[in-house]
């Protein structure tokens, strides 16, 4: 591919080209800008110079500096010029003092140490879009990646992950595929507010050689305190041009890389007679680093096929293989995913400790399905490398999966502080501490979520967000047990509801009926519903948890095939009508993005299975699908959990009914996020207290129905739950109650 200006041969452009700085004339040749400097004053380097009073601003061109150099080269070429003869000896000493001078002042400045920005141990760089000079397409994201791939296995620097820059610039009203180039690099830095450098660099070819290079970039200012470049001859020899620029960008960062080096060694050591592999493809890196940025777009199917190619172009690749693995396993074609998933975990032990660990992980979690390998690996991972986001991620999700939320909790909000700018991390962190009392502190991440909602206009659930934000200090004070204040609270959002913007009401009428059901105010809950527009399949819902199947078969007449009106169908006893829901693809939203299609569709046989008496194959897809929604317990998942228990009680297995009931119930408060969730809680809870009663457990029965009761001390007296309770002879409530009680 041609370089330079249209309409030039190669050849041509070449010799015309134009280094545009100091920095680039010094890269150049390998040197820094204070030799290149000397060279245009004492040796008569070829330099131009802009014509403006700015002098610094200069330039060369390729072929001239090429011939200087070649002149200079030449045998007995003179650069000095000697003394004349009749010089007076005054001057010939003074010459001899200057040159000393000269020779002392450069020891100084090459002895001293070089300038660094502030940049401590676990500090963060952001690596930006690499300008590409060759006119190649290849080098495209491939630099940058292979470069973050080398600088990832240092315990010092910390490299600022995609998800976060795509938090900055949601808040910059930027697309999420803007190109982060240096401009733009320094405001997503200043915007995070946590980046203490740039890491900023180009890749330029000079005949059959390529020189790549960086600058270390302060965000304050937009100064480059330090500069480094690297060559390679031929394109194959990039990739180790590369990690040669890694080393040398981590000195420039502070890092004393001697014992670094060395523990990273043993870490990484393969076994014997196997080499430690890392893609020297270039064209295999820039097929991974795309699909990698189609994953962030929330494009899986596009980017699978990417990254299908980059197997294929390096069949030893790692890290596109485990990403691969995962992608297809998110779309639910695990037995695509396998092949990949096993292809990964027998190259781990060639890959770096930090990548091996990561591999491993994954294979326990979606391969072997080996939950607790997984959880001691990721722990492991998370050891070395404390701010590793996706190990945090998916070990909160790993405890969540094994029903072990206080666990969860500390990398729950561990991945807020990772994403500090990202609303729905330090709101799910919010509701995560307030299910564990931790008041203080989930008031500080509902705090930053309230300043975070405001710059989510081009999120389509911004107003369902806004909702949930408004709603927050309700949700603390019913966890607290104060139901007085919670009903004082979720009236005060009601009456803020007419003068909401025209697209804030609907979710906002939404969220303040569901919290009015939580709270046993039914009467109240229909008047807001009655006032919303639309959502059929959400009123429908309701209906169901107050037992009113004329008003749920009413609305799912109108509501829009989805996988969960099909399960409102085989609930309402229509299994026809919930065989063609089941026909329609899901309308899935990115904040739900762990529930996938292929969960919902699971869920959804399940209960069509249950409809039409199938209890074993229904429990064998609820066993499988209902862990992958702990931590998301949408009203679906309490639907799906009171399905398992019903079937395993028709099996005549009580225990493991009661199981699997006693497993959802430690996740009464936080259901609070998610509308009417908590209402089929508190059916699942009764369920609980009958199964209880039935095997002899008449404690452990009035237990769960005494705490039912103190939770509804404000409710309507014909409440669908207190009703029950009532018909059962639990009708005084007693004082309110703590979070225990349903958490």
């Amino acid at each position: 591919m041609n370089e330079g200006f249209p309409g030039l041969d190669p050849q041509q452009t070449l010799r015309r080209r134009r280094l545009e700085s100091w920095k680039e004339i010094a890269a150049y040749f390998g040197r820094d800008v204070r030799t290149v400097k000397r060279w245009e004053k004492d040796e008569a380097l070829p330099v131009h110079r802009h014509h403006h009073r700015q002098l610094a601003r200069v330039y060369a061109f390729v072929d001239e500096v090429e011939a200087w150099r070649q002149e200079r080269q030449q045998p007995g070429a003179q650069v000095a010029t000697a003394l004349p003869e009749d010089a007076p000896r005054r001057r010939v000493w003074t010459g001899v003092a200057v040159v000393l001078a000269l020779v002392a002042a450069a020891a100084l400045y090459w002895l001293k140490p070089p300038a660094t920005v502030p940049f401590g141990e676990r500090d963060w760089a952001l690596i930006t879009q690499f300008e590409n000079r060759t006119g190649e397409a290849v080098f495209d994201g491939s630099v940058e990646y292979a470069l973050e791939r080398e600088l990832v296995n240092s315990r010092f620097v910390n490299v600022v992950p995609l998800e976060r820059v795509h938090d900055a610039l949601s808040l910059m009203m930027k697309p999420l595929d803007t190109p982060v180039d240096r401009d733009i690099g320094r405001e997503v830095s200043l915007r995070d507010g946590g980046i203490r450098a740039l890491i900023a660099g180009r890749v330029e070819k000079l005949g059959g050689t390529y020189v790549i290079s960086a600058d270390l970039v302060e965000p304050a200012t937009g100064v480059a305190f330090r500069s480094f470049s690297e060559k390679a001859t031929g394109e194959e020899e990039v990739v180790r041009a590369i990690a040669r620029l890694s080393s040398r960008v981590r000195q420039g960062l502070g890092e004393q890389l001697s014992a670094a080096r060395r523990i990273e060694m043993l870490e990484s050591m393969p076994p014997r007679g196997m080499e430690r592999v890392s893609t020297p493809s270039l064209y295999a890196l820039h097929l991974y680093s795309q699909g990698n940025a189609l994953i962030q777009q929330h494009k899986p199917a596009e980017a699978s096929a990417l990254l299908r190619e980059a197997v294929r172009e390096d069949e030893n690749f790692a890290s596109a293989h485990i990403l691969l693995a995962h992608v297809l396993s998110n779309l639910g074609r695990d037995d695509e995913a396998r092949p990949h998933f096993q292809k990964a975990l027998d190259l781990a032990e060639t890959t770096s400790g930090r990548e091996r660990l990561f591999i491993l992980a994954s294979c326990y979690q979606r391969f072997h399905r080996n939950p607790e390998k997984a959880i001691e690996t990721l722990e492991i991972l998370l050891r070395l490398y404390p701010d590793h986001y996706w190990a945090t991620t998916n070990l909160a999700v790993a405890y969540e999966k094994q029903n072990r939320p206080r666990q969860a909790l500390p990398h729950t909000v561990r991945r807020a502080d990772l994403r500090p700018h990202n609303f729905s991390h330090q709101l799910r962190a919010a509701h995560a501490l307030t299910a564990w009392s931790e008041h203080a502190s989930a008031e500080e991440y509902a705090e930053r979520a309230r300043r975070l909602v405001d710059f989510e206009q081009n999120d389509p659930l911004r107003s369902w967000m806004s909702a949930w934000v408004r709603l927050f200090t309700a949700h603390s004070e019913w966890a607290r047990g104060r139901l007085k204040e919670a009903v004082e609270e979720v009236d005060r959002v009601a009456d803020e509801i007419e003068a909401a913007p025209a697209g804030d009401r609907s979710p906002l009428q939404w969220q303040v009926g569901s919290f009015y059901l939580t709270l046993g105010k039914e009467r109240a809950a229909r008047e807001m519903f009655e006032s919303m527009a639309g959502a059929p399949d959400n009123l429908a819902l309701v209906a169901l948890g107050l037992d009113d199947q004329t008003t749920m078969k009413r609305q799912l007449q109108i509501a829009p095939a989805s996988h969960r009106s099909a399960i409102l169908f085989a609930r309402a006893g229509l299994p026809a009508e919930a065989e063609r829901a089941l026909g329609h693809p899901e309308r899935t939203r990115r904040v739900h993005s762990p529930f996938l299609p292929y969960v919902w569709e699971a869920l959804a046989r399940g209960e069509l299975a249950m409809a039409r008496r199938q209890r074993s194959e229904a429990i064998a897809l609820l066993q499988d699908v209902i862990p992958m929604l702990r931590g998301w317990t949408t009203p679906y998942y309490f639907l799906g959990v009171e399905a398992l228990s019903r079937a395993w009680e028709e099996e005549g297995d009580q225990a493991r009914s009661i199981d699997t009931l006693e497993a959802a119930a430690h996740h009464g408060v936080a259901s609070v996020f998610w509308g009417p969730a908590p209402l089929f809680w508190m059916k699942n809870e009764l369920r609980r207290a009958d199964l209880y009663r039935a095997m002899g457990r008449k404690a452990d029965a009035q237990r769960v129905e005494a705490g039912l009761l103190k939770l509804l001390t404000e409710a309507d007296p014909d409440f669908v739950i207190r009703r029950e309770l009532k018909r059962r002879g639990i009708a005084r409530p007693a004082s309110g109650p703590s979070s225990a009680d349903v958490r």
